[in-house]
């Protein structure tokens, strides 16, 4: 599950996308390009000195500076800042700094829109001497004060290790290698060493990736299996019903299930034409109302949507924003059994109401799991 992100600043570079087939609140599907802001989690920093031409590729001034590793959001929707993880060895001094995004650019990298390089204008110099970002809701900046102060030692220490840096370090041999051979281990051994842990990860992962697909083949076996037993049911009650079936037009719901049950009339429905109920305001023993300024992109996507009653009715998949770059929708997955079958629908993010407890974090919509499931499928 991924986070939908589009601002200002990444339209510059690539085309506005075109939302298509709105219905109500909702919106099936968008035309045109767009971009994810998982797809900036983890991209690579670049710095340049010169004025940066954003359709030329990149460019051989560029210096690689760090990484992203957040978005902040503001209460109203809007991109605060974008965390940037610079300097450090082995993840050992690292340092956080958070710039503007309209101070970064997007340059084109091939055909695709997701093919782009992030670069901001000055100097890796600006970036190093840059404020450290004072995080409120982790204290992130506090141990890391204590990391620096073995910068300019020549070393680093990690797991009672002693890791060379600086002159001593050797700039092409691997991170995991040069560890070893820091503790005492022969550079042929260490290197084994490396080898041989690197290949029992493959290994793992391998087999791991066959027990899951075993699994995902398993869990759809009994979803196949339990249709067809609940058709076989469907079919015995609709030979029970030859007079109703008589008065059913052409163009009416066959009743295949055999247990379809009628709305109370004034009910609110959910056709996918019809709103949705507005937010509601639960209190909870232990949790407290919150609003998205004081959370991330990450600490929302995933978590679980209750109705009114406490009961789970889906969780959240994406955020999507619009061309403004505002907070505006919410993708909730619904239903489904291990993964599979899970339905995707877009609900405004004005209709959900955020509780976070000390250890755990409660979404509520007014709506069930049927009124959910009844709207449209998101096809974004």
């Amino acid at each position: 599950m991924k986070t939908l992100f589009a601002s200002t600043a990444v339209a510059l570079a690539l085309a506005v996308p075109a939302i298509a087939q709105e219905t109500g609140p909702f919106v099936s599907s968008i035309e045109g390009d767009s971009t994810r802001g998982s797809d900036l989690m983890g991209s690579r920093l670049y710095v340049s000195e010169t004025e940066v031409d954003t359709m030329a590729g990149q460019g051989q001034d560029w210096n690689d500076v760090g990484e992203i590793s957040d978005i902040i959001l503001s209460n109203s929707g809007e991109i605060d800042a974008v965390l940037i993880d610079i300097g450090g060895f082995l993840g050992i001094g690292e340092r956080t700094v958070a710039v503007n995004m309209d101070d970064l650019q997007f340059v084109s990298d091939g055909a695709e829109a997701s093919e782009f390089f992030i670069v901001m204008q000055g100097s890796q110099a600006d970036l190093e001497n840059a404020p450290e970002f004072q995080d409120p809701m982790s204290g992130s900046g506090l141990e890391t004060g204590a990391m620096n102060a073995t910068q300019g030692t020549g070393m680093d220490t990690q797991a009672g290790s002693t890791l060379m840096t600086g002159d001593n370090a050797d700039p092409n041999m691997d991170p995991e290698e040069s560890a070893l051979i820091a503790d005492g281990m022969e550079p042929e051994e260490a290197r084994d060493a490396v080898n041989t842990a690197e290949t029992e990860t493959e290994d793992a992962m391998q087999n791991a990736e066959t027990e899951l697909a075993e699994a995902g083949n398993e869990a759809e076996n009994a979803v196949e299996n339990a249709g067809a037993e609940l058709a076989e049911a469907g079919n015995e009650a609709e030979a029970t019903m030859d007079n109703a079936a008589a008065e059913l037009t052409e163009g009416e719901t066959d009743m295949a299930e055999g247990d379809a049950t009628m709305a109370p009339e004034g009910d609110a429905a959910m056709t996918g034409t019809a709103g949705l109920m507005p937010a509601p305001m639960m209190e909870r023993e232990g949790y407290q109302s919150v609003g998205y300024d004081q959370l991330t992109a990450d600490d929302v996507t995933g978590a679980a949507v209750y109705g009114p009653d406490d009961e789970r009715v889906g969780e959240i998949g994406e955020l999507l924003m619009s061309d403004d770059g505002k907070l505006d929708n919410a993708i909730v997955d619904v239903g489904g059994f291990l993964g599979l079958g899970e339905k995707q629908v877009e609900v405004p993010f004005d209709n959900l109401q955020i509780l976070q407890g000390d250890n755990d974090m409660r979404i509520y919509i007014d709506a069930t799991e049927e009124q959910l499931e009844s709207l449209p499928e998101y096809e974004g």
